[in-house]
Order: structure tokens, then C-alpha cells, then sequence
């Protein structure tokens, strides 16, 4: 499966071509997405069991918002500090502004939905789902979680971001296992996607000002994040704590 998905992502650029404008984002997804099903109905899994499909108690969700929201703007900073030491190089940023930029509403549409919402299911399906819960099964769970959070950063060859993704993947692997499910780790990983798309494009001018008025995250969010994530990871780890 990882194989087949490595193969379909360097392709997507070839199979769907600039035809597909940002829709490329939501084909290619689909387009694992489809190969990824076929694969486990082939082999006669379950693909709740598989994909750890599995919806998490109830009283995680807020503890979860918090941790997301923190994490994001953690990852954002060490996006910024990486920028700002030279890195990230300045023809890498143009090159992710140009995939990413939004011109018109039908470019909102198809960026938040395949960067948004396909890209986090899917990815997390199989990398949260598949092939940690693999690896779970063969070795102790922190080589799972850090043996996925690997792969899953080499897989978006993005060197200049290996760091950022190996980071949330981390912590996305955490929370899939903690609970059983990927639910967890789809809600991360889109909060972290959307709010990239926001900066992104300027989306919010007024509130970045506020939250970064010095191309770093203002140091109150900072500290706030922060407590976030000790916060809400206490939450997690302690079961049943409402």
C-alpha cells in the first residue's frame, strides 16, 4: 500500500496534468483513496479495523480543538524560524505560494477541499490507520508512532518541511493510538492544512497582524499554544478526565 501510494502521488502531476487546476489536490486523494480500498477489500480486511475508522468518545473533542489550534501555531513559528535562518529558501516559498494561492472561488473550493478535507482523511486512513496499527503490531508503540511519522514526512517530498510534518505526524500518531482512531489525527492535520491555506493567502489580514506582526508568532500566542498543548495532551492522556 505505501508503495502504490508513493507511485500514484509522483504520477498525480502526469495522470491529471494542468488540466485540473487545483482540483489536482482532491483527484489525487481520491485517487489513493480508491486504490487504498481496493487493496483492503482485495485482501478481505475490515476497513473500519483497518482504517481505524472508529469514532472517539465524546469527551476528547474540546481537549482536541485545543491541542490542534496550539499545535498549528507551534508548527507555524517553526515554519517562520526556518524562513527566517534561510532554511526554507526564498524560490521554495514561491514555488508553495504559487501551488497554493487562491485566485478565484472556484480555487477555494477545490483547495479546502483537497488540501482541507480529502488530503487529511485519506493521508490519515492510511498512515494513522494502516500503516501505524501495522507497525503497532510488530514493534513497541513509540517505533510505530515515530517509524510512521517518517515515512509520512518523506512521502510529501518536501524536504524544506520534513520537520513541520514529522512533528504533527507525531502527534497525530499519539492520538490515533490513545483512542483507536484516526479521528483524532484528521482533525489535527486539517486544522493544520486550512490555517497554512489562510497564511497562505493573507486570508485574515487584521487577525495576522495580530498574530504575527513580525513575520513570528506573537509571543502571548506563543506562550498560550504552549500551554495548549501541555494542557490538552494532560487532558488526553488521563482517559476518562472531563
Amino acid at each position: 500500500m505505501l508503495l502504490v501510494t508513493f507511485g500514484l502521488l509522483l504520477l498525480s502531476g502526469s495522470l491529471f496534468g494542468a488540466w485540473a487546476g487545483k482540483a489536482v489536490f482532491f483527484l489525487t486523494q481520491m485517487t489513493v483513496f480508491i486504490a487504498m480500498i481496493a487493496f483492503i477489500k482485495l485482501r478481505g480486511l475490515s476497513m473500519i479495523a483497518t482504517l481505524r475508522w472508529r469514532p472517539p468518545k465524546s469527551y476528547i473533542w474540546k481537549y482536541l480543538v485545543i491541542l490542534s489550534l496550539s499545535a498549528t501555531v507551534i508548527l507555524d513559528e517553526i515554519d517562520k524560524l526556518l524562513i527566517a535562518t534561510g532554511i526554507i529558501p526564498p524560490e521554495f516559498l514561491y514555488r508553495v505560494v504559487t501551488i497554493y494561492s487562491i485566485n478565484s472561488m472556484s480555487d477555494v473550493f477545490w483547495l479546502m477541499l483537497g488540501v482541507g478535507v480529502a488530503a487529511p482523511w485519506v493521508e490519515e486512513s492510511i498512515f494513522r490507520g494502516f500503516i501505524q496499527s501495522t507497525f503497532e503490531s510488530k514493534y513497541s508503540i513509540p517505533v510505530a508512532i515515530i517509524l510512521t511519522s517518517i515515512l509520512f514526512s518523506l512521502m510529501h517530498l518536501q524536504p524544506y518541511w520534513y520537520i513541520q510534518l514529522t512533528i504533527l505526524s507525531i502527534i497525530a500518531g499519539y492520538c490515533s493510538w490513545k483512542f483507536d482512531s484516526i479521528f483524532p489525527g484528521v482533525v489535527i492535520h486539517a486544522v493544520n492544512n486550512i490555517w497554512t491555506l489562510i497564511l497562505i493567502n493573507n486570508l485574515t489580514p487584521k487577525l495576522e497582524k495580530i498574530y504575527s506582526p513580525s513575520n513570528h508568532v506573537n509571543i502571548i500566542v506563543l506562550f498560550l499554544a504552549s500551554l495548549g498543548i501541555i494542557y490538552s495532551l494532560y487532558k488526553l492522556n488521563n482517559g476518562n478526565l472531563k
